[in-house]
C-alpha cells in the first residue's frame, strides 16, 4: 500500500483543510540523533520494509515546499545520507536546538511557513501536516498538535526527583488539564528563526516561541503518531502499518 493510502486511513474524520504550496512551506525534518535510549540510530531502520526517515521525509515532502532533512554529521557522506524526498540534507549538531539552527540556516529566506518535525515520528500523516500548514497560513504564529494525556501522572517533589536512594514524594495531577505535544509543529518564519537567534537549548520548538510571548495554539494531533523513543515503539508502530494492510513486509 502507498504512503498516501496509509496516511488515508489514518486521517481524521472529514475532510482535510487544504494547504496551500507556493513555494513558501519549508520542513525542518530532524534525524541528527545517537539513538542512546533507542539502541541504534532509528532514523535509519527499516519501519514495515521502509526506513524510518524515508516513512517521515515522504509525508513532509508531499505537503511542503521543501524539506531540510538534519542528519549526523558521520552519515552525510554514507548511504544513510540518501534521503530522496529532502531537498536538502545538512549535518545537525551536538543538540536539538542546534540541528534546528542547522536546518533553519538552509531555509530559504523567502519561506514563511516553517515546520519542525521528527522523524522519530514516521507515521504523521498527511492530513496533520495540511491542518498545521493551513493554521499558520490563516495567520496563527504557532501550532502545536498534541493528544490528552490518558494515564494517571504522579509529579515528583523537588526535592525527590533527582534522587537514587530516597523513597520519592509524589502527587497526583490532574490529567485533563495535561497535553501531550507532538510534531510536527508550525510557525511563522521569521518568530522561529527569532526564538533561534539566542544559543537558548530547549527540547520543543514551541517552548522557545512562547519564551518569546508568543501564545501557542493547540490542535488534535493523532494517536497513531507516536514518537519511536524505545524499541517497543517500533513494534507498535510495525502493528500499525500492518492493520491497515496486512501484506506489509514486516522486519
Amino acid at each position: 500500500m502507498a504512503q498516501a493510502e496509509i496516511n488515508q486511513e489514518f486521517e481524521h474524520a472529514g475532510d482535510p483543510v487544504p494547504a496551500q504550496k507556493n513555494g513558501s512551506v519549508w520542513c525542518v525534518l530532524l534525524a541528527g540523533g545517537s539513538g542512546q535510549r533507542f539502541g541504534s540510530l532509528k532514523q535509519f531502520d527499516s519501519l514495515a520494509g521502509v526506513r524510518v526517515i524515508d516513512r517521515a521525509a515522504r509525508t513532509a515532502a508531499a505537503a511542503c515546499d521543501g524539506v531540510i532533512a538534519v542528519l549526523p554529521a558521520d552519515s552525510l557522506a554514507t548511504a544513510d545520507g540518501q534521503i530522496p524526498d529532502a531537498t536538502v540534507v545538512v549535518a545537525g549538531g551536538s543538540t536539538r536546538s542546534d540541528s534546528v539552527r542547522a536546518g533553519l540556516a538552509a531555509i530559504p529566506a523567502e519561506a514563511t511557513v516553517i515546520l519542525v518535525h521528527d522523524a522519530a515520528r514516521p507515521l504523521a500523516t498527511a492530513d496533520l501536516f495540511a491542518q498545521v500548514i493551513a493554521q499558520v497560513q490563516s495567520g496563527v504564529t504557532a501550532v502545536v498538535p498534541a493528544v490528552p494525556v490518558v494515564d494517571t501522572i504522579r509529579v515528583l517533589s523537588p526535592d525527590s526527583a533527582g534522587s537514587e536512594t530516597a523513597e520519592p514524594d509524589s502527587a497526583v495531577i490532574d490529567r485533563d488539564l495535561l497535553r501531550a505535544v507532538q510534531t510536527p509543529q508550525g510557525f511563522e518564519a521569521a518568530l522561529l528563526r527569532r526564538a533561534y537567534d539566542s544559543d537558548v537549548e530547549a527540547t520543543d520548538d514551541a517552548g522557545l516561541v512562547e519564551a518569546l510571548g508568543v501564545k501557542i495554539t493547540l490542535i488534535a494531533g493523532e494517536r497513531s503518531n507516536l514518537k519511536l523513543t524505545e524499541r517497543a515503539d517500533q513494534i507498535i508502530a510495525a502493528a500499525l502499518l500492518e492493520s491497515i494492510d496486512p501484506d506489509l513486509q514486516l522486519d
